[in-house]
């Protein structure tokens, strides 16, 4: 399955003071608990939350399927000297400075298997529905101001989920 990611804008989220149990100041770990809150709200299942160096994860069950979506931010404005990407770094000039902060999330199903019976092929891999992507997007359209939400590839290129 090639990953594609749900890119959209918010300021709803914290783009400035990391978590203190972030890994390399990443932030999202308020947009991953919302949106497992979400998620539980729709009747799915949440199994959790963690850092990672390039934003946070969260496990959750979705109509009985084990999936892990990722949020990370990818720019924001930071009120200074224009836009930065998520690691402090000035992007392009022709990128306006009111632009809201732009996040990145993306699903992607747990493969239950064994270690040894993936390795060997013992048991062939799960069926997945779309069932991960369609309840992540209902999820970020939960989000009170949100703004031009797509998916894309992995080089930002528009794409179908």
């Amino acid at each position: 399955m090639a990953r594609r990611y749900l890119e959209f804008r918010t300021t709803e989220f914290e783009t400035e003071v990391a978590s203190p149990d972030a890994i390399n100041d990443a932030m999202g770990e308020d947009l991953i608990l919302f949106l497992l809150d979400a998620l539980v709200a729709a009747g799915h299942e949440s199994r959790g939350h963690g850092p990672e160096d390039w934003g946070w994860y969260g496990d959750a069950v979705i109509d009985g399927e084990p999936w892990t979506i990722g949020v990370g931010l990818v720019e924001a404005n930071d009120g200074f000297d224009g836009i930065v990407d998520a690691y402090g770094n000035e992007l392009p000039e022709d990128q306006e400075d009111d632009e809201l902060p732009l996040w990145r999330a993306w699903v992607h199903p747990i493969d239950p298997r064994r270690f040894w019976d993936r390795l060997f092929r013992r048991v062939p891999p799960p069926t997945f529905t779309e069932a991960g992507p369609e309840a992540l997007l209902a999820a970020v359209e939960t989000i009170i101001d949100v703004d031009e939400i797509e998916w894309v590839d992995e080089n930002g290129r528009p794409s179908l989920f």
